[in-house]
């Protein structure tokens, strides 16, 4: 991915689709830079829709609700500038 593996957990992409695999958060929420539009977030386990929102300087909130135990698997689809 666009980011090497950290704390939080790692990044994988094909084509237009962006997985962020999401191993920790604080108060259920991951801070990143995402350098490419988004033009949706979802759940890759029951494609539920993902919050989110746009920061400054590429930087993107997203709020995990309910988080998977091990790996929660967030789904974007993107448009690559």
């Amino acid at each position: 991915g666009y980011l090497k593996p950290s704390g939080w957990g790692a990044i994988t992409e094909k084509g237009n689709i962006v997985y962020l695999h999401v191993f920790n958060t604080v108060d259920n929420k991951l801070f990143l830079k995402v350098p490419y539009k988004i033009i949706s977030a979802k759940f890759f386990e029951g494609k539920q829709p993902v919050k989110w929102q746009a920061l400054p300087d590429n930087y993107v909130m997203f709020d995990l609700i309910k988080p998977d135990e091990t790996d929660t698997i967030i789904e974007l689809e993107v448009l690559r500038s």
